[in-house]
């Protein structure tokens, strides 16, 4: 299972890890919880739960981190920061690679 990942000391990003908690909605598994919703003629994933009514989460997109070595990550960004599609393109992504992508 995903989850929300903690501060990656050596790039400073927030990555999708594994490691989550399947089903118990609520505060314990907040970081747990991603959502697929539409995004203009396509969709992306975005962590923004809505399982716990008194925990306050800011909502996330869910883009591709790259590396100096070509590797591949799913990363946390602000939805102010970029949209979807600008971030996956500014990393030299081509948008029909990404579904191949998420299918690995």
């Amino acid at each position: 299972m995903w989850r929300f990942g903690q501060v990656d000391a050596a790039t400073g990003q927030r990555f999708v890890t594994t490691g989550g908690v399947q089903g118990n909605p609520g505060a314990g598994t907040i970081d747990n919880w991603f959502k697929i919703e539409r995004f203009e003629s396509a969709y992306k994933i975005v962590y923004c739960p809505t399982v716990c009514e008194s925990c306050e989460v800011e909502c996330k997109d869910v883009g591709i981190f790259l590396d100096d070595d070509r590797n591949t990550r799913f990363v946390f960004i602000s939805r102010l920061e970029s949209s979807f599609r600008e971030h996956v393109v500014s990393r030299g992504i081509p948008i029909s690679n990404l579904v191949h992508f998420l299918l690995l």
